[in-house]
């Protein structure tokens, strides 16, 4: 079951798709189909592979009510009633994995009172979270950045792995544009946290006012936004949502991307949102350049990046004259996030997080070993090489030094975690030159195994000379 979120904006055009919806699962079959936030969704493609799942939008009143009314609820006003709902919808449903998007909403005075506890409770944190929130009853926390891990772990998630949202790849078959309409094109946020991404955005406006050059600003503006330039203001062509986005970034030859700022800086590391959503629509993705962004995209090949202002300006005057050097970059990097970050993928990492984390301590590690010293491993069938696998790429570092020896002939292209075990063991030896070569090959098989990419990320963060 998965708890998603919607910005109050959307919600207003959704309730107008959702007028005639007659069912909750017809509200949501409208909203899926508008692709809101797509990247995140994951109950679509977790039912492909074979899983029951529900989708409720906890923030969309419409949607809920439509619920209650389907179940026999009579409906009241209020927020607490709103919260009372999501405690019916957890405990009909019985879910084995709660899997949160906002755990800012949903946190331990909601998840407190089920009556009966899910096997795993699961949230997903990327932003800045207040520090009133409890959030003890999350056994996992996902996030890609750092930053929000360790927010995480302070508010009470018994522990954090590494996750990142996807693109869905069927875009591009049923909307995808065939024709630009914006040269430079940026859809996201204004606020008070974005203060580098508010000033290249004014900038380039005024540098390209006079230029045959269509810039298209596609903002909402945020309660804690600075004071909006009349400029800004002029261009701005309105906050846009789901599909329509993703047409617009597809008929853009360049979209920009920029990190949030905070106390301790720019939050400069990669993946974000735009990063996946810019290159799975076909657009040349000009972004903030971030020590890990070689660990998701090649830069120069299947993104460009840029290190000030005057390199923003530089690369896109250069790519807007130079067609076909833009193309073969934008093409490069859809073809990287359709292959190596699409929706499937993404549900199959997610799946990998949850059955990590309900085999803790259940893998028999001692059986195992003796069965490599005791036989070939070629032999072995194969869900025992698995296994034996995901002990030593998992498990405690003696596991790993007792079963690598052995594993030199197997295939890491059938064996999940090969390479990534053998990284771990070359990192521990001081190689971490020949732990990149070896996550690199392992993500090149196993584009889902997020903690490969996390170790891989880590490293392109190191200083150069380590």
């Amino acid at each position: 079951m998965q708890l998603t979120t919607a910005h109050p904006d959307y919600l207003k055009l959704l309730h107008k798709k959702n007028r005639n919806a007659v069912t909750h699962k017809q509200c949501i079959d409208n909203f899926l189909r508008d692709y809101y936030w797509a990247g995140h969704i994951l109950t679509p493609e977790l039912e492909k592979l074979g899983h029951e799942t529900f989708l409720a939008i906890p923030v969309d009143n419409h949607s809920q009510a439509v619920w209650c009314r389907d179940v026999g609820i009579e409906t009241r006003p209020g927020p607490s009633f709103a919260l009372e709902v999501i405690v019916y919808q957890i405990s009909l449903f019985q879910p084995d994995v709660l899997y949160v998007t906002i755990p800012q909403i949903i946190d331990d005075r909601v998840l407190t009172l089920l009556p009966k506890r899910p096997r795993l409770v699961i949230g997903w944190n990327a932003s800045l979270t207040a520090h009133d929130k409890s959030w003890t009853e999350y056994d996992i926390m996902l996030s890609s950045h750092p930053f929000c891990m360790d927010a995480s772990i302070k508010l009470g998630a018994k522990r954090c792995e590494y996750f990142y949202p996807g693109f869905p790849e069927e875009f591009n078959d049923n909307y995808n544009s065939k024709s630009y309409y914006n040269d430079v094109a940026f859809s996201g946020y204004w606020t008070g946290t974005h203060v580098y991404r508010n000033n290249i955005l004014r900038n380039l406006l005024l540098d390209f006012k006079h230029t045959k050059y269509n810039l298209a600003y596609y903002l909402s503006f945020m309660p804690d936004a600075p004071e909006y330039p009349p400029e800004i203001l002029e261009i701005n062509r309105g906050s846009i949502w789901g599909k329509a986005m993703f047409r617009a970034l597809s008929a853009s030859k360049i979209v920009l991307n920029a990190y949030t700022d905070l106390d301790n800086g720019p939050q400069n590391i990669s993946p974000n949102m735009r990063q996946m959503e810019t290159t799975g629509s076909g657009a040349l993705l000009l972004t903030q350049a971030s020590p890990n962004l070689a660990a998701f995209f090649e830069p120069g090949k299947e993104v460009e990046t840029f290190a000030d202002y005057n390199e923003l300006k530089e690369k896109t005057l250069f790519y807007l004259n130079h067609e076909k050097e833009r193309q073969d970059i934008a093409q490069a990097g859809q073809r990287a996030c359709i292959t190596r970050y699409n929706l499937r993928l993404r549900a199959e990492a997610f799946m990998n997080c949850v059955h990590r984390h309900l085999r803790i301590g259940a893998i028999p590690g001692d059986s195992l070993v003796r069965i490599l010293q005791t036989s070939d491993a070629q032999t072995i069938p194969f869900e025992i090489q698995q296994k034996i696998i995901e002990l030593a790429a998992y498990g405690p570092d003696d596991a790993r030094e007792s079963i690598l020896p052995y594993c030199r002939h197997l295939a890491p292209e059938r064996l999940m975690g090969l390479n990534f075990a053998s990284a771990k063991q070359s990192l521990a030896g001081g190689d971490s030159a020949t732990a990149m070569e070896l996550l690199k090959a392992e993500l090149e098989f196993w584009p889902q195994n997020d903690p490969a990419r996390e170790l891989l990320s880590k490293l392109y963060c190191l200083p150069q000379d380590c």
